[in-house]
């Protein structure tokens, strides 16, 4: 992976916990990531989206972090993960600029057929905003979800 590349891999645990919080929609973006970034992130998604069904997208920020996780989930990333994680990384380099991509730290992948993440699936094609969760036991200070 070249330079901009700066996105690490990492996946999602199955016996983490989901905490109690179940996600609500608000229509405010978070004051941590811009409108602008957000709609980026739509054209990722759309763009994953035209080739492969998705299960799962979102984008979720850790307490003490200033950076972005992006979470995918979907079946055809079971079948190849390795060739998919590069899609999902091309992807978000073909969308992102280098202030943008520098914002996103990890892809995960997730399965949100597991109980701890069906809570926070959006169907249709909206996107949930999410402020001060705790989702598998971690504090997450801002998470969007969008519908898939």
């Amino acid at each position: 992976m070249g330079a901009r590349n700066a996105v690490q891999v990492e996946r999602v645990g199955d016996k983490e916990r989901r905490g109690s919080n179940a996600p609500r929609r608000q229509s405010a973006v978070g004051d941590s990531l811009t409108l602008t970034l957000l709609n980026k992130l739509s054209r990722v998604k759309r763009t994953l989206e035209s080739k492969h069904a998705l299960t799962f997208f979102g984008a979720f920020q850790r307490d003490g972090s200033q950076w972005w996780d992006v979470l995918v989930g979907g079946a055809w990333i079971e079948k190849d993960e390795e060739a998919a994680l590069k899609e999902i990384a091309k992807t978000l380099n073909r969308h992102l600029n280098r202030k943008d991509i520098v914002q996103v730290s990890h892809i995960a992948v997730v399965n949100p057929d597991l109980p701890e993440w069906k809570a926070f699936r959006v169907k249709g094609s909206g996107r949930v905003s999410m402020h001060n969760r705790v989702i598998n036991g971690m504090q997450i200070r801002e998470a969007h979800v969008w519908g898939v």
